[in-house]
């Protein structure tokens, strides 16, 4: 098996990812433009909210728009090209962002302003579910792990630069050159080869299906394997804890500042540290499951979230920009073994809905995590009961999942 690096360096080299990779990236750095150009509206920023409270409700708005859809759109993503759906939903997001720019630009941002941009941010979404379930396309499936870390990695440090450039050229023409790069990344995703869904024969059609939701969904759980169904388990739960650490972070943050100092640098450093924590676990973690398999990898990196959280009790600058550095890299690592797992043990025609269903289960794990955060942290954030509770948890389900993830994917769960 090869080491990690070049594990990253054989993955490069396949030609569907790297329009795959396309696409991602130009549309990262659109959402980072288009967060960018929101920024100027609390609704939409909690990292500018001044409370515990409304930070939860910043994030309930940002993030649970799409859990309404999840469901339908998981069904068309098995039932339609994924492709076509990559070039239509990014066309679609560059129509609302021109719309949203010609409304800012005339000075009428209400409520129509507001469902258009609630609309755009869920198809991002829909987006970021079909490139999930697009992976096993276009790499072997040996190269899954190093995909899942160089993939999502990258993306991330795109939409940090279109945040950053967004700082910059804020409001109109941040959506402009958002716009711009959607319209980049549908380009991007029309010169992809077919990315399923891999339908031999289809008993429905896609508008029947869609008036059988619930039954396609109940359909594809007929279809999870004991490991898929940990997979989904351990990234929910793991949400709760990193959730109230972020909220834990922003507040302390925000209490500096309202102090007259800013010990945390702005979160630039916290960020800065987070962004390594990410490139380390895409380059770590397939050298990991390659040694020691992907059930153990999981519990040795739930195992170092709990010790990198024990790093910040001191709550220090220093101390929370390091904790911040090993739970990224600890938790990132985590999210590359659940997404292969999900890749691996789901059948193409059912990973659509899986991982609509596994992005619905994400966002509201964070989103649950800030609501509990809101009820418990003190108003100035730090709190190092809070940490102790959130290294409990990490061990906790470490502990609780480590059954599910030693089990293959031939035993499946059927309906009873």
């Amino acid at each position: 098996m090869p080491a990690g690096s070049d594990q990253l360096a054989l993955v490069l080299r396949e030609p569907g990812f790297r329009r795959l990779l396309a696409a991602r990236l130009t549309g990262s750095l659109g959402d980072g433009l288009f967060q960018a150009g929101l920024a100027s509206f609390a609704l939409f920023s909690p990292e500018h909210a001044p409370s515990a409270t409304a930070i939860a409700a910043g994030f309930a708005i940002l993030l649970l728009p799409f859990t309404f859809l999840g469901p339908v759109t998981g069904v068309l993503l098995d039932r339609w090209s994924r492709r076509r759906v990559l070039v239509i939903a990014n066309l679609a997001r560059t129509t609302l962002l021109v719309a949203l720019a010609a409304l800012l630009a005339s000075d009428h941002v209400g409520p129509f302003f507001i469902g258009l941009s609630l609309l755009a941010l869920a198809g991002n979404r829909l987006i970021q579910a079909a490139l999930g379930c697009s992976l096993p396309h276009v790499v072997p499936e040996s190269l899954l792990v190093p995909a899942n870390g160089l993939a999502p990695t990258l993306g991330t440090i795109c939409y940090v630069i279109g945040t950053g450039v967004g700082a910059v050229e804020s409001g109109l023409p941040a959506l402009v050159l958002a716009s711009a790069m959607y319209a980049g990344a549908a380009f991007a995703a029309g010169r992809l080869p077919w990315l399923g869904p891999d339908v031999t024969s289809v008993d429905l059609t896609a508008r029947q299906e869609l008036r059988n939701v619930l039954d396609a969904i109940i359909d594809a759980r007929h279809h999870l394997t004991t490991r898929a169904i940990t997979a989904l388990a351990t990234i929910t739960a793991l949400r709760l804890p990193v959730g109230v650490l972020i909220v834990m972070t922003l507040l302390i943050e925000r209490a500096e500042k309202d102090a007259g100092r800013s010990a945390l640098g702005g979160l630039g450093a916290v960020l800065g540290a987070s962004g390594v924590g990410f490139a380390l676990a895409a380059v770590t973690t397939p050298r990991l499951v390659a040694r020691i398999g992907l059930p153990r990898s999981v519990a040795v990196l739930l195992w170092g979230a709990a010790a990198a959280t024990l790093l910040a009790i001191p709550l220090t600058p220093l101390a929370i920009a390091a904790s911040a550095l090993f739970v990224a890299w600890t938790t990132q690592g985590v999210k590359i073994c659940v997404d292969t797992a999900i890749q691996r043990e789901i059948g193409d025609i059912y990973r659509g809905r899986v991982f609509t269903l596994y992005d619905i289960m994400f966002n509201c794990g964070f989103v649950l995590a800030t609501v509990i955060a809101a009820q418990f942290l003190p108003a100035r954030g730090a709190s190092v009961t809070a940490l102790v509770v959130m290294v409990a948890s990490f061990i906790v389900i470490a502990v609780a999942t480590r059954p599910g993830w030693s089990e293959s994917r031939a035993r499946p769960v059927t309906a009873s």
